[in-house]
């Protein structure tokens, strides 16, 4: 980038070499981000609704045998309802922590291309949370689990909407989580430990572990994101 530095009244100077670069803590403020507190609240109930859901919900991953997965929700309709529920509510964070993620990284390529990813799976997340509430009408229904639900949800396992739902939410969160750690990291717009902890927290958190395991990782990505939200509020003041 070349600029124009004035030396007298009619005598200018051209400067050349100036470069930004990822790593500039100049990506305070962008002003193409709005300011809110909504984002802010958003980006620590995202983890810790997460581990509520961690903590109520039972039935494991969607993409597990079929006939497995439908008993699980057969077994304790009203426990997996709830866990829908702070699903949901957690699904509909996401976006906003997203820009939350966005206004903390500025104008730095990594932090923008994570929070991007991290934005799209809680579109997918949003969906998702649909298609559970369905799961669940339709094993709460008098005939139960039937071989011909078990068909059915094994064909909606292998259909490019399943594929659609699941895949950019897997996806988004993983990439966009590592992204968005690299760029706060680099930028050093938040102390070292928080995007460790955020970064660790929620890998730890996405249930292919121990049910331990996922809550203690959603509550310690909680933590993170107060560390966040309390940069992102002095960088404002600042």
């Amino acid at each position: 980038m070349n600029t124009t530095i004035t030396l007298g009244r009619n005598r200018t100077a051209p400067v050349s070499g100036i470069v930004e670069t990822d790593t500039d803590p100049a990506t305070a403020a962008d002003p193409a981000v709005p300011s809110s507190r909504v984002p802010e609240v958003a980006l620590v109930l995202w983890p810790a609704l997460l581990a509520v859901f961690a903590g109520v919900d039972d039935a494991g991953l969607a993409r597990e045998e079929p006939a497995t997965y439908l008993a699980s929700i057969a077994d304790d309709p009203d426990r997996f309802l709830l866990a829908t529920v702070a699903y949901f509510f957690m699904a509909a964070m996401i976006v906003p922590a997203a820009i939350a993620l966005r206004r903390l990284l500025g104008r730095g390529r990594t932090g923008r291309i994570g929070a991007a990813l991290i934005g799209m799976a809680g579109v997918s997340a949003t969906a998702f949370s649909g298609a559970k509430f369905v799961f669940h009408g339709l094993v709460s229904g008098p005939d139960g689990v039937t071989p011909d639900l078990v068909a059915a949800f094994e064909r909606f396992q292998g259909e490019i909407g399943f594929v659609l739902l699941a895949d950019p939410l897997f996806i988004g969160l993983i990439l966009g989580s590592i992204l968005t750690s690299v760029a706060m990291w680099r930028t050093r717009t938040v102390p070292r430990w928080v995007p460790v902890l955020f970064l660790a927290g929620l890998l730890a958190g996405g249930g292919e572990v121990s049910l331990a395991v996922s809550v203690a990782g959603n509550l310690a990505a909680t933590v993170a994101a107060v560390g966040a939200v309390r940069a992102l509020r002095q960088q404002a003041a600042a």
